[in-house]
């Protein structure tokens, strides 16, 4: 094995009807934050992001439940490549879900996700591929192909450094969470 082999993509998370849903809702918001640098301190440290963040709260209904439900679908799928070294209940918490917006000459720059305290399992939800540019990079050269509706699962290591390339045309859209987290997790 090598470290490709544990870059996981699952297509398909939602179907059809909530992935609609999702992506109308991703739209339409207006509760997308301008990300111009690094979070403060204290915060999760995703790399530069020139773009727009949104941390979805427990309370927040259908929004929540469709990303947990595209999550724990992507969880699920990943748990037998993962499961025979993670240690049990490894799945059962996570870091919470933030939805991505990026829009022409946004990006994220090459970082690795262990600096969060995010030394778990990453998990990123690719929302939708109607635009250009915005490709997952890894090492800066082993590209993930643009799909909607699937998501991408690696480990949260300084092995797995990754970027999201500028997108040149459309809008693109993300959410991000992190499983085993240990500071201030709360349950799926």
């Amino acid at each position: 094995m090598n470290l490709k082999d544990f870059i996981i993509t699952i297509p398909n998370v939602l179907p059809a009807d909530e992935y609609y849903e999702l992506l109308d809702y991703c739209e339409e918001t207006s509760d997308f934050q301008r990300q111009e640098k690094s979070p403060p301190h204290g915060e999760i440290n995703t790399g530069d992001q020139y773009g727009m963040r949104y941390d979805i709260k427990l309370d927040e209904g259908r929004i929540h439940d469709l990303v947990r439900k595209a999550f724990i679908f992507g969880m699920n799928e990943a748990v037998p490549q993962y499961d025979y070294f993670l240690p049990p209940n490894f799945f059962h918490t996570t870091s919470g879900y933030w939805l991505l917006k990026y829009q022409e000459g946004d990006f994220l720059t090459c970082h690795n996700d262990f600096q969060a305290e995010a030394g778990s399992i990453t998990m990123s939800f690719n929302i939708n591929d109607d635009y250009e540019g915005g490709e997952l990079v890894f090492w800066k050269d082993y590209v993930i192909p643009t799909q909607k509706n699937c998501v991408h699962v690696f480990p949260s290591s300084f092995l797995y450094p990754h970027e999201v390339y500028p997108v040149t045309k459309g809008t693109r859209y993300s959410a991000i969470t992190w499983f085993g987290y240990e500071k201030g997790s709360r349950n799926i």
